[in-house]
């Protein structure tokens, strides 16, 4: 896994400007998720689950087709601290990924009862986004442990 930028990240519009990328976003979880585009496939979503109290998903560990972003914003002033921190309801941006907020990932899966079926991930806040180009081989996706002594 290889880091290609040297400046934080701390937003990342999704506008179509960029045809190819992956992207690593570290949670306050071991939980993390990979974001990528590509000419075949198009927006994909992959939840690399970790250990530690995190659900568990049958889509975990392998790409999903993403058919939707939504970034939430979270009410810093209230609490510093981005797990206790409000949701700021002003501050709710489509296909944009952000440190110190939340994103609801819809996604898509094949087969079911109408050909596809749609399901969505919601992570905790995101404490940092990585530009990779390419991604860590599978035991080294998720975190080694629970990030705190979170819930």
């Amino acid at each position: 896994m290889t880091d290609t930028t040297d400046t934080p990240i701390t937003r990342v519009d999704l506008d179509g400007s960029e045809r190819e990328f992956l992207y690593l976003l570290e949670t306050t979880s071991a939980t993390r998720y990979y974001l990528r585009a590509t000419k075949e496939r198009g927006l994909e979503v992959l939840r690399a689950r970790g250990d530690g109290r995190t659900m568990t998903s049958a889509h975990d560990n392998a790409w999903q087709r993403c058919t939707g972003i939504v970034s939430h914003g979270l009410d810093l002033t209230e609490s510093p601290d981005p797990m206790t921190a409000p949701i700021n309801p002003d501050d709710v941006v489509p296909m944009v990924l952000r440190v110190d907020a939340f994103h609801v990932y819809d996604y898509r899966v094949p087969g079911g009862l109408l050909d596809t079926t749609d399901y969505w991930w919601k992570q905790r806040p995101v404490t940092r986004i990585v530009r990779l180009d390419e991604m860590p081989p599978e035991g080294q996706r998720a975190k080694a442990e629970e990030y705190g002594d979170r819930p």
